[in-house]
């Protein structure tokens, strides 16, 4: 078999998926989960990421994904168990889709797999029809919102005000704020946010023994408290209870 993809995983965790479909997935594909954290699109390095719509769960987030997709020139697989809406189907994000409902999940995994390594292996996206007009977004990513998204990863521990950073561009607040959510999707302040809990995350799971202040101070939190309320309303439990369940 060929080398696997790496399949950034976005929407329900693949251990939703019914048996037969785990076992294509992981037979053709790398899986690396981030949950609700759609900012991944925005890494340079990622080209395509694989969305699992778990009966009808995650719409609002797939059509977060698509728009961002659609701003950045990124694409998505779309995993679905016959729910998926026929609009959402014309968008020129979408690279594939797969109803694990009516399809044999080997078969269409394997069809995946194979029209990855045409258009993104060597670099080249003309073999694909899907791919043969990039999409031309009203707004594409200026050098100067990667830019910024990098200031972003590289200062999470650090006080990031969007307006310190709209003033730095020369723009009001209002218009920084309008064309940032434009560009990547998401606001400005759930972006950082969303970047730090995923940050929590690794940073919960790689040191055990580092206490929940230490973490929320690596993460740009100074309230232990606040960290804590924050974090279980993105993922629904506490950083204590998140290493428990997760720890090795």
């Amino acid at each position: 078999m060929a080398t696997k993809h790496v399949a950034h995983w976005l929407g329900s965790s693949v251990n939703q998926l019914p048996l037969r479909a785990q076992e294509a997935c992981n037979a053709y594909f790398t899986v690396i989960e981030h949950g609700n954290d759609v900012s991944i699109l925005s890494e340079p390095n990622i080209h395509y990421a694989v969305f699992f719509l778990h009966r009808e769960k995650c719409q609002e987030l797939l059509l977060t994904a698509l728009r961002i997709c659609a701003n950045l020139n990124k694409y998505l697989v779309v995993i679905h168990e016959g729910n998926f809406l026929n609009s959402i189907n014309r968008n020129e994000a979408i690279f594939g889709i797969i109803d694990i409902s009516k399809e044999d999940p080997h078969i269409a995994a394997s069809i995946i797999s194979e029209k990855l390594s045409l258009s993104f292996s060597s670099g080249r996206k003309a073999l694909d029809p899907r791919l043969q007009h990039t999409p031309t977004p009203h707004h594409t990513m200026s050098k100067e919102m990667l830019d910024i998204l990098r200031h972003i990863d590289l200062n999470l521990t650090q006080e990031i005000r969007e307006e310190d950073v709209a003033s730095y561009c020369h723009y009001s607040i209002s218009y920084f704020s309008k064309l940032f959510k434009r560009m990547v999707g998401v606001s400005f302040r759930d972006y950082i946010c969303s970047k730090r809990i995923t940050l929590a995350k690794r940073l919960l799971l790689e040191e055990p023994n580092a206490k929940i202040a230490f973490v929320a101070y690596q993460c740009g939190y100074h309230d232990v408290s606040y960290f804590s309320r924050i974090f279980k309303k993105k993922t629904g439990i506490s950083p204590g209870v998140f290493r428990q369940i997760n720890a090795p």
